[in-house]
């Protein structure tokens, strides 16, 4: 599984290595900690504030709304200044929106530092997976899958450490705390490790995209496919499905199924640490049978979701996590595999940008959906049957494609 990634004697080879450590820790810092922590701080900002979780959850449909917008022009701009500079700004961002948090006392401002969140965490991801997917090529789902280890590393270490700074400081100053990885860790790290490509692109350099024969701007070119549009609208059903899950389950574990917060806390450790396993497993996976693979994926995360409404044990709990986590990882990973698979690298930084978009409206959609049903039944249970039958339809919508010819890179052209 890792032969690919074993090979770093290359020139490019060791380029390529040090791209994706400073790739990890950016999207450790700025992505994978207000991610994991602000899922573990609801129930303290519900409790403090006196905001209902409807409110408090439209907040995270403020911050992925704000962060589509970013993500549909995240292409055009990374083709426009190159990768460095973008992800250096967005990260500054990212690391002032946390600190604003301990200034925040309405939902006004609330939403309003939520939105400067979402443009930083949900444009640096796109950004990232296209640079990644540029310097990479046979070993691209591998590749990522690795990067994105760092989201899963972020939920085994946040979870406990935002519990109990939580319960010694409060919210916003635990915000504050954790806004220290931006500043010492990840802006420093991809100022001195990081590089911009010169030249040609790395991936499939001289090889010809499915989709370049035809005329017209690349975005035009997406816009008439079929294909485009099955897999935008895929994606928006997992954005759904990804957060209207990951931003509810930990309040959902604490509250509703009244194991606490300690233990909800370390549920959600274990499925971060599965999540990790998935990242390896699915992008090796999506590697080597793409489209089929994917919808296998969102198959078992259908059936992870209707299992997580009958837990009422703790063995039933660490089960949903085994099921579930992995599915989470595979979720992250399929927008760059499908867009590389199905339209080639040509098209690759305008497909991965809006296809992203439209997975954060669906991620804006998904958790204020949840939020709502949950005030309206007073329980999650009607939310998660149906956003389990969505996984199920983005699961059929995805395996129609697997006819589709797939893109394969000349071997010859990138040794990673």
């Amino acid at each position: 599984m890792f032969a690919g990634l074993a090979g770093w004697k290359d020139p490019q080879g060791r380029e390529g290595l040090k791209n994706l450590l400073a790739s990890w820790v950016v999207l450790f810092g700025v992505v994978g900690i207000p991610a994991i922590m602000l899922p573990v701080l609801f129930a303290g900002i519900v409790g403090d504030t006196g905001w209902s979780r409807g409110a408090v959850a439209a907040g995270v449909s403020v911050r992925f709304a704000a962060g589509a917008m970013a993500a549909f022009f995240i292409g055009a701009v990374v083709d426009r200044f190159n990768t460095k500079p973008v992800v250096v700004a967005l990260s500054v961002l990212g690391g002032l929106s946390l600190v604003l948090f301990n200034f925040v006392h309405s939902l006004t401002a609330f939403y309003a530092v939520n939105a400067m969140l979402g443009v930083s965490q949900l444009g640096l991801a796109p950004a990232l997976k296209i640079y990644l997917s540029k310097w990479f090529n046979r070993h691209q789902g591998l590749a990522i899958g690795t990067a994105l280890t760092a989201l899963s590393v972020a939920g085994v270490v946040v979870p406990l450490l935002v519990t109990a700074l939580n319960a010694r400081y409060g919210w916003r100053l635990t915000s504050v705390i954790m806004s220290l990885p931006v500043w010492i860790a990840a802006l420093p790290a991809f100022l001195f490790l990081a590089r911009d490509q010169a030249g040609k692109e790395i991936a499939g350099s001289d090889a010809v995209a499915p989709m370049s024969e035809e005329r017209g701007s690349v975005l035009a070119r997406l816009m008439r496919s079929h294909i485009f549009w099955i897999v935008l609208l895929s994606n928006f059903l997992v954005g759904m499905i990804d957060h209207a899950m990951s931003e509810h389950l930990v309040v959902y574990f604490d509250k509703d199924l009244h194991f606490g917060a300690q233990t909800a806390a370390t549920a959600f450790t274990l499925l971060m640490l599965m999540s990790n396993f998935g990242k390896f497993f699915y992008g090796w996976l999506f590697d080597r049978y793409s489209t089929k693979g994917i919808a296998l994926c969102w198959f078992i995360a259908a059936g992870g979701i209707v299992y997580a409404t009958q837990i009422h044990s703790l063995p039933s709990l660490w089960t949903f996590a085994v099921i579930y986590g992995p599915c989470q990882a595979g979720m992250l990973l399929n927008m760059a595999i499908l867009c590389k698979h199905l339209f080639g690298p040509q098209a690759l930084a305008k497909s991965i940008s809006v296809i992203s978009g439209v997975y954060y409206l669906g991620g804006a959609v998904g958790p204020g959906f949840a939020g709502y049903m949950f005030d309206v039944t007073g329980s999650y249970h009607s939310a998660f049957l149906i956003v389990a039958t969505v996984a199920a339809v983005a699961g059929i919508m995805v395996l129609s494609l697997s006819g589709v010819k797939r893109y394969r890179p000349q071997a010859a052209n990138q040794p990673v």
